[in-house]
């Protein structure tokens, strides 16, 4: 499987993952940029789409978060970085099934 291969697997399963909360989130930063072109309508630019290796959500201060993200994304696959050096508390989520390919399957 391809890198890019390997990025539409894991944001598939992310997106998968967070489902229940689909009406609260936005998918915000590159990955915003790749699925925009998806859309019939749009007129694509000669240039590539800005990308990066992880996917941005935001949700809205007012938004009710019923249940357990962290928990729904342990169940997909994914394992959570968390990082000291930010106030307020920072996360890393990690997809753990894309990082045990090897290079040659």
């Amino acid at each position: 499987m391809t890198a890019p291969d390997q990025d539409l697997v894991a944001f598939a399963q992310l997106v998968k993952a967070l489902q229940p909360w689909h009406g609260q989130l936005v998918f915000v930063g590159g990955w915003a940029h790749r699925l925009h072109r998806l859309l019939p309508n749009t007129i694509l630019p000669s240039h590539l789409a800005i990308g990066t290796l992880d996917a941005d959500v935001a949700f809205g201060a007012e938004a009710r978060l019923e249940g357990n993200i962290g928990s729904a994304l342990k169940s997909a696959g994914f394992r959570e970085e968390l990082s000291a050096k930010h106030e307020p508390l920072s996360a890393v989520i990690h997809w753990e099934k894309a990082t045990r390919s090897t290079p040659n399957s």
